[in-house]
């Protein structure tokens, strides 16, 4: 198949813009998010958990938004909202809001942490759930490592 066919010709946020300037626009916010999510991660090392629960939420929410560059809004939504991503999604988004209302207000660095560990883990199943078998490769995995799953 084309690689044109892979985003969704009118439904994107930006309609207008040719398929070279959306994949642009979606490289460009694919990048920034992994720069923030990364360099928030540098904030564990000055044990500033709190800066680095911000960082690494605004990374992901920006990887995602690049996202709609290439699908639209709607079928993003219509995507993530999927019977086989439901809870994922759910789970993701939830504990991303969390995360940022911990870290700002609450500022408990432990909360901070369990709050991107459950994110990080929510976003990893939604992630594999794109990919074919991929979920059933980790649980196979992981009972394997752990026998007593």
């Amino acid at each position: 198949p084309d690689v044109t066919t892979v985003v969704a010709p009118n439904e994107s946020a930006c309609a207008s813009l040719s398929f070279k300037q959306r994949m642009i626009g979606f490289i460009i916010c694919t990048v920034v998010g992994i720069l923030l999510s990364v360099g928030g991660c540098l904030f564990i090392f000055t044990a500033n958990y709190v800066a680095f629960g911000i960082m690494y939420s605004l990374g992901n929410i920006c990887t995602v938004l690049g996202t709609l560059f290439l699908t639209g809004p709607l079928k993003q939504i219509k995507e993530m909202f999927k019977k086989t991503r439901i809870v994922s999604t759910i789970v993701w988004m939830v504990s991303l809001v969390v995360t940022l209302v911990v870290a700002f207000v609450a500022k408990v660095a432990v909360a901070v942490l369990v709050c991107v560990i459950v994110q990080s883990l929510a976003f990893a199943w939604y992630s594999l759930s794109y990919i074919p078998f991929a979920r059933q490769a980790v649980i196979k995995f992981v009972k394997n490592l752990l026998p007593c799953f």
